[in-house]
């Protein structure tokens, strides 16, 4: 009985002696998490104030941006008059019967709200889809209604005619339909 008590007594303690030893290693593993996290508070300390340093410089070099914007405000003038509020439209039509409509509205209609109060420049551009110079295409304004509403530009085209001495008189035509053109309206 001794005997058995002995051996039972030296398992248990070998037993005690084992788990002592691991929970020592859970106690070090404890320690390393507890290290390992505040190791991580710090990386993302450090990663927080890096990128405050980095959005203080964005918005450093953003305020520099809008300073020299500013600075390089474009001057336009009216005559003599600056003007503050300009307004440039763009846009692209066909030509039908060798003329391009276009709507300066806010809908694109003739019942819309126009763009200007004031027109200050046209620049209309006659796309050429030929390699025969005859056959450019050549543009002018047509027509611009006193609301400021509606633009017509026309569009013409080189032709030869023949003539009855047997020669060649050159002039011009409307250009075929569906020739485009793009339009610059530049007003106030």
């Amino acid at each position: 009985m001794w005997k058995q008590l002995t051996e039972v007594t030296n398992e248990g303690s070998q037993r005690l002696d084992t788990i002592e030893v691991k929970l020592d290693e859970v106690d070090t593993a404890k320690t390393e998490i507890v290290n390992t996290v505040v190791e991580l508070k710090g990386n993302v300390q450090e990663k927080v104030m890096s990128n405050m340093n980095s959005m203080d410089v964005k918005m450093k070099n953003l305020k520099t941006e809008v300073e020299n914007v500013k600075c390089n405000e474009e001057k336009v003038y009216f005559g003599t008059k600056k003007v503050s509020s300009l307004v440039r439209f763009y846009d692209m039509k066909t030509t039908k019967s060798g003329v391009a409509t276009f709507y300066l509205t806010d809908d694109g209609t003739i019942n819309g709200k126009p763009y200007f109060k004031n027109v200050v420049s046209i620049n209309p551009t006659c796309v050429a889809m030929t390699d025969k110079p005859i056959e450019n295409p050549h543009c002018s304004v047509k027509y611009l209604s006193p609301d400021n509403k509606q633009l017509e530009i026309n569009v013409v085209k080189g032709n030869k005619t023949v003539v009855v001495l047997g020669g060649y008189m050159e002039s011009n035509t409307l250009a075929n339909d569906n020739t485009v053109v793009l339009v610059e309206v530049v007003g106030i």
